[in-house]
């Protein structure tokens, strides 16, 4: 559990080093529209993931596939705010 949440925190946060440390990368696609596939290299994190595949739009990240290794999958779209919500004071 704790090489997956790993994981999952290095990659919503960018964290570089250890998504270099955990996975192969793979990125298609354009600047305009690109999907980054992560397959585990860490033992631990392949007996639970098969792959994590994030597709973006310019720098909006729009969807996160997590494909289990049990073959379960999750699936989380993500939908920019409206202009409006996104300059509203918090």
């Amino acid at each position: 559990v704790a090489a997956l949440l790993d994981a999952m925190r290095a990659t919503l946060t960018g964290d570089l080093p250890v998504l270099k440390k955990l996975f192969r990368a793979d990125l298609s696609g354009s600047d305009a529209k690109w999907v980054l596939r992560l397959s585990p290299l860490d033992d631990r994190l392949q007996r639970q993931v098969r792959q994590i595949e994030l597709v973006g739009v310019a720098s909006d990240l729009r969807s996160i596939a997590l494909q289990m290794s049990n073959g379960d999958r999750s699936l989380m779209l993500i939908d920019p705010l409206p202009p409006a919500a996104a300059s509203a004071p918090k």
